[in-house]
């Protein structure tokens, strides 16, 4: 699958593809400079660290979770859906603050 690359410098985002270039304030600003040049493709933007949306407690502790996926208790079931369901909620509140 093609990817898009993010990349800040100074004041302005870049968005770059294999044959596009797109540049913003913001990275959906950037973004939709490559939407304007006739880019179409998923864009899915990955969170590499933690942060106010999902913590690296967060991310550490599913990690956890899922190294150990085929013993775990009830509790830890439940909590390791839970960290899925928070990841993608901060999934989604990351895409609306890109896209301010």
């Amino acid at each position: 699958m093609p990817t898009v690359t993010i990349t800040k410098e100074q004041s302005e985002f870049t968005a770059t593809t294999h044959d596009h270039c797109g540049q913003g304030r913001t990275v959906g600003e950037a973004i939709d400079s490559l939407l304007e040049q006739g880019v179409t493709m998923p864009i899915f933007l990955r969170q590499l660290g933690g942060d106010q949306f999902f913590t690296q407690e967060q991310i550490d502790r599913k990690r956890e979770l899922r190294q150990r996926l085929e013993t775990l208790s009830t509790e830890e079931r439940a909590e390791y859906q839970a960290l899925l369901g928070a990841e993608l909620d901060a999934t989604q509140a990351r895409l609306k603050a890109a896209f301010r």
